[in-house]
């Protein structure tokens, strides 16, 4: 192992603990009884929780997966077994101007049949209300940046990239996010991923919510890794079902390919997660 990269790995440790300190705090101090959940990263990598009340200026959320792959909204596999996936946030509001919020978080993806942590990412997702009545829904946006570090060389080093993300929310109609991102290493490349989606609530078992919801996107290529063009379209749903600060979600994923060198077939998981 190299002295930057044990100097980077250094560095990326004394974050997670950091983080993950603060976040025990929030834990043994706070107790609401419900959380909203939002969607960020469209790998799940960026969730915002909003508590209906707090006592500290911060709020959290915790999550864990198991995967039958890790397959990314543009099309790529990055893994082709099963892995795990965990996430912490701690999400600060109302930090520039009221609605929004300032998300520090870190990410990993852990291959289970290697038993190596194939990916490990330390960023910050800045949101921010942009129209709050726009045809009919709302209009928001956020900026992500993020170092995506490979401790066990499967997908070479490191990348940093900057995502940004346009968000229009119609309860009654649809969903849809259009995210770009712009990669600062390994080619400069860009790629854009279109996402439709209508969550539905369908019932409710006892205090338990359960929520379905359809999703369907398209993925742009320009010159990301090299890549040029549509790369891939994904179809499918998810369902949740919330309870307070918990939530537990199963999902299924299709994809079709709409170039070389990108697969057809489907990736599912579930996944756990705790506001706080």
């Amino acid at each position: 192992m190299t002295t930057e990269r044990k100097n980077r790995l250094g560095k990326l440790a004394k974050m997670l603990v950091a983080t993950g300190a603060l976040s025990l705090g929030a834990i043994n101090a706070n107790a609401q009884d419900s959380v909203e959940l939002e969607d960020g990263r469209s790998e799940s990598k960026v969730s915002e929780v909003v508590p209906e009340s707090s006592l500290l200026p911060f709020s959290g959320y915790l999550s864990t997966g198991f995967h039958s792959k890790y397959r990314v909204s543009g099309g790529a596999v990055l893994d082709d077994t099963p892995v795990n996936q965990t996430y912490l946030g701690l999400s600060f509001p109302d930090v520039l101007i009221k609605g929004d919020s300032i998300t520090p978080y870190v990410w990993s993806n852990t291959s289970l049949e290697r038993g190596t942590v194939s990916e490990f990412d330390v960023g910050t997702n800045y949101s921010f209300p942009i129209f709050k009545n726009f045809l009919g829904g709302s209009l928001g946006g956020s900026l992500e940046g993020a170092l995506w570090d490979y401790p066990d060389g499967t997908l070479g080093e490191y990348d940093i990239g900057l995502i940004g993300r346009l968000n229009y929310s119609n309860q009654e109609l649809i969903d849809l996010e259009l995210k770009g991102t712009q990669l600062f290493t390994n080619g400069f490349g860009r790629a854009y991923v279109l996402t439709a989606s209508k969550p539905i609530k369908i019932g409710n078992i006892g205090d338990t919510t359960l929520t379905l919801t359809p999703k369907t996107s398209v993925a742009f290529q320009d010159d990301m890794y090299g890549i040029n063009g549509f790369s891939a379209v994904q179809y499918g749903a998810s369902l949740r079902a919330s309870r307070g600060r918990l939530n537990t979600e199963v999902y299924v994923t299709q994809q079709e390919p709409l170039m070389d060198g990108y697969e057809s077939g489907p990736a599912f998981g579930i996944s756990f997660g705790i506001g706080f």
